[in-house]
């Protein structure tokens, strides 16, 4: 069973778009614009953490979110951003809103299996298509320099040569217990650990390797007198082990035993890279260290393929790289959820900044101090590390990939809220585990929310947002580790002052609320009672105590006993 702990709501077709968009000004209040401020108190119904900042050193905590004061005491608070951003995304689900949070992103396919997919990236990534090179930052954007089909050395050679005992480490299955080991990284470190990167470069000349069938490749061992070249060392998926073949009657090898090698002098320099060939480059290699590299100014090798005008097509680190999925994100949104000449309520609310147009929002959120005592959990250490949605069983489902015709995307993703005695825990590697010190359950925060010139329909779904509609039994979670259960939060309205535009018009809190539901219901059918609102309110109630086992993170290992991936 697919387990994860998120869930999604449905999306809509169609969003609400308010009739008086385009009529929103600073300057020209409403007739009906209602003005005023929200005391908001925030009670932490589980431990909570918000981060004051991100400590590159991963052996030491991230502290909540603080100030010194003038006696260089810690005063405690919650960014007002952070509370925008929390009861905008619940707005968005009840006005029936656009998906003005979604980012474009291209996912990579790398399936050798017989099926759609694997057919796709088997007809895509072909032994004679994959060319080498460098690519870089230049002032007229991204060149590659392409030195042609790439050439393979073995890992005995390169350890003859240079004593670096690659094949030792490649051959010890206990070292691919870590996934940093896998990477190329490693291999560099190795290398490096007795000499230069001037040593990477050097002469080959070309050789046969008994058993294997070259099949278009280029083998190469070390020769003065050859060709120069530059190792390339790419990852470790798993050890190079040999079994004994029945069948075959002989010794079967399995795992990676090749590197590669650039060839020294480029047929063309200066290919340009298209803008959407390096993003969709980008959306799958960002968390690398080549792309940092990259970033910094310096050439990295890449492996590429060009279409049949003779343009780059795709690129990625590796020779098998992911290519880029027929789908993007945006394939799997309904149009009207993307039009960018619409205002949905959230961005009349909120305002909204794009490249043609921008609105100044009509709410401010302060920051939300502590108003309690602080007291804090011991130190935890975490993985924070967020979801990929290239995992397409769980961000699509119903059995569709990136590449299947007419994709539609499971909806918005939120985080159920847990019980208040289910923290859960969870481990990671070093780069993705964070040391967080989280507040205890219990703690307080008090807040304002001022808001100038909202019309009732706009008020009512503020309030709306923050009481989820007077479901009592609801609560919202924020801050970090809402995947494990922390930041389960209350809001409660304290206090509140409001002043109508005209005297004549009057309006309540409550008056504003029925506005918006009336609103909603008179554009959308069974809008009280549909999908998204039953599954907002689900989440929002919590998990139940007997189903919690099923909302977390699968466990992913190189034991198939304990690969819930696998399984």
């Amino acid at each position: 069973m697919l387990k994860a702990p998120f869930n999604f709501v449905p999306l809509n077709e169609e969003p609400y778009i308010p009739s008086w968009a385009e009529q929103i000004s600073q300057d020209m209040p409403f007739e009906d614009g209602l003005s005023g401020k929200i005391r908001l108190k925030i009670t932490a119904e589980t431990p909570i953490f918000v981060c004051n900042e991100v400590q590159e050193d991963n052996k030491v905590p991230c502290e909540f979110c603080h100030i010194l004061d003038s006696s260089g005491n810690k005063q405690y608070f919650i960014p007002g951003t952070s509370i925008k951003g929390m009861l905008h995304n619940v707005i968005e689900i009840l006005s029936f809103g656009k998906m003005t949070q979604a980012q474009n992103q291209s996912f990579g396919i790398r399936d050798l299996s017989n099926g759609d997919d694997g057919q796709f990236y088997r007809s895509k990534v072909k032994v004679d298509k994959v060319h080498c090179g460098w690519l870089r930052l230049s002032e007229d954007g991204y060149q590659l320099d392409d030195c042609g089909l790439p050439w393979r050395i073995s890992a005995e050679e390169i350890d003859r040569t240079f004593h670096i005992c690659l094949m030792e480490f490649i051959t010890k299955k206990s070292n691919f217990q870590s996934d940093d080991n896998k990477t190329a990284k490693k291999k560099y470190d190795l290398f490096k650990a007795r000499h230069d990167d001037s040593h990477l470069t050097t002469y080959f000349e070309p050789t046969s390797i008994p058993g294997i069938n070259a099949g278009g490749r280029k083998f190469v061992r070390f020769g003065h007198g050859g060709m120069e070249g530059t190792i390339v060392f790419t990852g470790q998926p798993g050890a190079r082990q040999k079994k004994f073949n029945e069948k075959k009657k002989k010794d079967v090898s399995s795992g990676k035993f090749f590197e590669f090698v650039f060839p020294g002098q480029p047929e063309q320099r200066g290919i340009p890279v298209s803008e959407q060939v390096f993003k969709e480059f980008e959306s799958i290699h960002q968390n690398s260290v080549d792309y940092t590299q990259l970033m910094r100014g310096e050439e990295i090798p890449v492996f590429f393929i060009y279409n049949e005008e003779g343009e780059v097509e795709t690129m990625g680190l590796s020779y098998m790289y992911k290519f880029p999925a027929f789908n993007k994100v945006f394939n799997g949104i309904p149009l009207p959820l993307l039009n960018k000449h619409t205002r949905d309520l959230c961005e009349c609310i909120f305002g909204f900044t794009d490249s043609n147009n921008s609105l100044k929002g009509r709410v401010q959120f302060s920051m939300a101090s502590l108003s309690t005592e602080p007291s804090f959990q011991p130190d935890v250490k975490l993985a924070l590390a967020k979801p990929h949605p290239s995992y397409y069983p769980l961000y699509l489902g119903e059995g569709q990939t990136w590449n299947t015709e007419n994709i539609r995307i499971a909806g918005r993703k939120r985080y159920p809220v847990r019980p208040q005695d289910s923290i859960l825990s969870n481990s990671g590697t070093d780069s993705m585990s964070r040391i967080i010190r989280p507040m205890n359950a219990g703690a307080t925060f008090e807040g304002e929310v001022h808001f100038f010139n909202l019309r009732p329909i706009e008020l009512g779904a503020l309030f709306s947002a923050i009481d989820f509609c007077h479901h009592e039994e609801c609560s919202h979670n924020i801050g970090q580790g809402k995947p494990l259960g922390y930041g389960r939060v209350k809001l409660t309205v304290t206090e509140s002052s409001l002043e109508s535009m005209s005297p004549s018009k009057p309006c309540s809190i409550a008056q504003a609320e029925e506005a918006f539901v009336v609103e909603m219901g008179k554009h959308f059918s069974g809008w009280a009672t549909s999908r998204q609102l039953n599954e907002l309110f689900a989440m929002a109630k919590g998990i139940p105590v007997d189903k919690t086992s099923q909302f977390k993170y699968m466990t992913m290992s190189t034991s198939g006993e304990d690969n819930e991936f696998k399984q």
